[in-house]
Parts: C-alpha cells; structure tokens; sequence
C-alpha cells in the first residue's frame, strides 16, 4: 500500500473535519463542524501548528493535529499531538506509523519530544504509541467549562 503523507492544505478541510467528528474522535460535535472547519481554518498555516494528512489514492485516510508548547524548565519547545486518526477500514496497515514517522521526522531538530495523551478505554492506542517507544506517564485530566 502507497500512502503519502504530506501537510495539510485549505483543500483538505471538509475531509479533515469528517473524520474528525466522524471516525471516532468526536461524533458529539457533528453539529459543530462549521466551528471545526472555522479553526482548521485559522490554524493551518501558523507554525505553531502541524496538520499532516495520509493520502491513498487520492484520498485522505489519516489526519495529524500537533502544537507547539513550552515547558518552564527546557529552551526547546516540545510537540503536543492532539489528535491522530486514521479511518477504521484502514487501520494496522502502517499508516499510523507513518504520520507519527513524518512528525518525528520533521520534529526532531526544533524540538525536545512529541507527548499526547489518549483516553483510558483507547486501549488499542495505548499498545500503538508505546509500539513506536511513547512511553505512559500518567493520567490526563479534563473540566469542561
């Protein structure tokens, strides 16, 4: 299989926000994909944003979301991913790993790590990022306002 990974373009946004809301990330915000397609829109671009896309024949069938952030105690930034999907069909065939490659790749000079965190029950993910050396240091907590 011949996937391309590449950075997201303006093209690339009603894609994005489908499987965003679509392909288990989010399916509570189907009915703010006008919000989601407003802020794909106002991040792409920035460098303190990364959007990659997977294509495979023409289609786009992974999608990427990382953001610069700063620790106090480290001059390096570091790479928070905030969302990695890939679509259920196409799934343990490598494209994952490929994304998180590109990241890594692209990353590793400006950058003192790449973190995420992932949801408990995510227990597939959990086995994905600790394959490709992420290691789990805790539990991340969330309040909504």
């Amino acid at each position: 299989m011949k996937i391309e990974i590449r950075p997201a373009e303006m093209i690339d946004a009603e894609a994005i926000c489908g499987l965003y809301v679509s392909e288990g990330m989010h399916p509570q915000f189907a009915d703010r994909e006008n919000i989601i397609r407003q802020n794909f829109e106002k991040q792409l671009g920035k460098k303190e944003h990364f959007w990659l896309v997977a294509m495979y024949k023409n289609m786009i069938v992974g999608v990427l979301h990382a953001r610069e952030m700063q620790w106090l105690s480290n001059l390096k930034p570091y790479l928070y991913v905030q969302m990695l999907v890939v679509i259920p069909l196409l799934r343990k065939q490598g494209i994952g790993t490929k994304i998180m490659q590109y990241l890594e790749n692209i990353a590793c000079e400006r950058y003192v790590a790449i973190c995420l965190d992932s949801s408990m029950e995510r227990t597939p993910a959990h086995s994905f990022y600790s394959q490709l050396e992420y290691e789990n240091e805790g539990v991340f907590f969330t309040k909504m306002l």
